[in-house]
Formats: structure tokens, C-alpha cells, sequence
């Protein structure tokens, strides 16, 4: 049974796939599995995991989403733990041997947040300094510091993630925003500092960069904290909704340049909240960005 399991989900991406594939083959550490899951791809991406044979596992699925083929990925995992990686994004050389540092230091941590840097064409070169992390009771504990994990970003024991039932297949975008407030009280979290582990590649195509798919992602969010879906005692309750406010606030301001009804929604499901949350200069500036927006 190796350490970890690397998940990779992936659609039309055969190019970028390499690279993110590269980037675990350059690991240092190498008690590792990886299972990548193509989403119903219709480039060469089928036929290039075919090449690979035993190097990695791979299933094919109709395209259902990053949330289903991570979870089919997972559902067939041996390791330990669980390690997501995107596939347009890369890792730095020694992003497994610290988070296996991390592991061996505390035996029970139940997920650990990877750090990142963003770029757009070349990938920034990666830092070899050491390794900093700070770790809290559970995520919630975390905030303000923490409030936001990145499926990218996540590594958790394997256990812990079939238990939770995954990501949420139904969700398109925030499906890791969903999964972190699912997981908030789970104890024994781990936030890695320094150094970045995570390349996380910007373009026109991410999934983020779709405004419909971020409103109803964003929107299910608060749905499920108002259904008193997600776990905490009366103390995480402001906690839970001032991460999600800080979520509504960032989509929010970027749906302005696609749509001012979506972003409007937005600003008004979540307005009770941003006033507890003293997110003042949210509250009055964007009354003023809508006027200024072109649509």
C-alpha cells in the first residue's frame, strides 16, 4: 500500500497533462500511486494515458465534471493519503516528501493545506527553502489565516475523505469550497507556510473563469448554510459564513464585469453577513464598481 495516492481528474488537456504528469514523475519522494481520471475528453488526452501503461492507473469516464472524476479516482485508491492535483497545475520536486515530513511529525493530522503561487505562461521557478507549516485543532480553528482550500491544494487521509462522501458532484465550481466547510471541525489540520509546493497554472479555460458556474456554485454554498448543512456549534457559525461572505465578495466583484443581476444576487444573499463580517469597504464600494461596470 503506497503513502499516497495522486489524483489527477482531466479533460482536453493532453498538452498540459504531460507537464502536470512530469512534475510527479520528478518527485523525491516515491511512495506514491498515481490514478488520473479523464472526464470524457475528445482530444488525444485517452490515447496519451494508454502510452503510459504501468506508470499510472487510469479510468475514463462521460463528462460528468472535476468533482466526479475525483471522487471515481478516489474510490480506487490505495495510499494513505490522498494528494489532488489539478491538470494544468505542477508541483515543486519535494511537494510529497513534506507533506510525508508533515505526516511522520504528527501521525493523526487529518488534512494539510498545500500552499501555491499562480502563474501564466512560464512556470515560476520553485523555492528550496525550509518547510513551515502551522497546525490547528480543526479549519475552522484557522480562520482568519485559513479560509479557503483549494482542491489543489488539499491532501487528506484517504479514510477521512470516503467517509465525507467527497466532493459534491452536482458542483461545477466551489465543489473545494464546499468540501473545506463540510470538513471545518474535522480535527488535526495542517496549513504548510512555506514553501510554495503548488504551481497553479492561469488561464482563459479554468473552471473558475465560467461567471454562470461561479454564481451557482457560490450560491449553493450559502443554501447549504442556510439549510444548516454544514457542521460547527453556535461559535462556527459566524466563522462559516464570514469565509463564505469573503468567497461572495471576491466572485462577486469579478461577476460585475459578466453580469450585474449575478453579481447583485450575490451581494444581497450573503449582505447580513458581510455587516457581521466589518467587510465595510465591500459593503459601500460596490454599489460604486456596479455603476462603473460596462454591463
Amino acid at each position: 500500500m503506497p503513502k499516497f495516492s495522486v489524483i489527477i481528474p482531466t479533460y482536453n488537456r493532453a498538452t498540459l497533462l504531460k507537464q502536470a504528469l512530469d512534475s510527479v514523475f520528478n518527485q523525491s519522494f516515491l511512495d506514491y500511486e498515481i490514478i488520473i481520471v479523464d472526464d470524457g475528453s475528445t482530444d488525444d488526452t485517452w490515447q496519451y494515458l494508454q502510452s503510459l501503461k504501468a506508470k499510472v492507473t487510469y479510468y475514463r469516464q462521460y463528462n460528468k465534471g472535476p468533482a466526479a472524476a475525483r471522487n471515481l479516482a478516489a474510490h480506487h485508491a490505495s495510499g494513505d493519503y490522498l494528494a489532488f492535483l489539478d491538470s494544468d497545475d505542477l508541483w515543486h520536486p519535494d511537494t510529497l516528501r513534506h507533506l510525508n515530513q508533515i505526516i511522520d511529525q504528527h501521525p493523526h493530522v487529518s488534512w494539510i493545506r498545500i500552499p501555491l503561487i499562480q502563474f501564466e505562461h512560464s512556470p515560476p521557478p520553485f523555492l528550496h527553502s525550509p518547510l513551515k507549516y502551522d497546525s490547528y485543532p480543526n479549519l475552522f480553528s484557522a480562520f482568519p489565516k485559513v479560509c479557503y482550500v483549494g482542491s489543489g491544494q488539499t491532501c487528506i487521509h484517504r479514510d477521512t475523505f470516503i467517509r465525507s462522501g467527497g466532493y459534491k458532484p452536482d458542483l461545477h465550481t466551489a465543489e473545494d469550497h464546499d468540501l473545506a466547510l463540510r470538513l471545518g471541525t474535522l480535527p488535526n489540520f495542517v496549513d504548510i507556510l512555506d514553501p510554495p509546493l503548488l504551481a497553479c497554472r492561469v488561464h482563459p479555460h479554468n473552471t473558475t473563469a465560467d461567471p454562470q458556474k461561479i454564481y451557482l456554485g457560490i450560491s449553493q454554498l450559502i443554501r447549504s448554510e442556510n439549510n444548516h448543512l454544514y457542521p460547527g456549534d453556535p461559535h462556527f457559525t459566524s466563522v462559516r459564513r464570514a469565509i463564505i461572505a469573503q468567497h461572495a465578495r471576491s466572485h462577486s466583484t469579478a461577476l460585475l464585469k459578466h453580469s450585474n443581476k449575478l453579481a447583485w444576487s450575490l451581494y444581497a444573499q450573503t449582505f447580513p453577513w458581510q455587516l457581521s463580517s466589518h467587510a465595510w469597504k465591500y459593503v459601500l464600494g460596490f454599489p460604486f464598481l456596479s455603476l462603473l461596470s460596462p454591463r
